[in-house]
């Protein structure tokens, strides 16, 4: 699994911000996931984060679902991860 590495803030929200530019070769059949640390930085009531590894496993999991099912069911394991919890809705 290939990723793109930053840290930068979402366009917009801060006013003027220094980007940096970055790329990927992809190729017919890969598939490019765009996430915030609201799902890679969820945690569970162990104080346990989800992780982007995680995230990372369960879509390559789910890579044969079509993208609305594969959204569903990541959306409902991260909900039993967080146990329901605020960060989970």
């Amino acid at each position: 699994m290939d990723s793109l590495r930053g840290g930068w803030p979402v366009v917009g929200l801060c006013g003027p911000a220094h980007y940096e530019q970055s790329q990927i070769t992809l190729a017919v059949g890969d598939l490019l996931i765009g996430f915030t640390g609201g799902i890679s930085e969820a945690m569970n009531s162990a104080d346990e984060e989800w992780g982007e590894e995680e995230l990372a496993k369960w879509v390559k999991d789910g890579r044969q679902m079509g993208v609305v099912e594969l959204i569903r069911r990541d959306y409902e394991r991260g909900g039993r991860f967080c146990g329901g919890g605020a960060a989970a809705r």
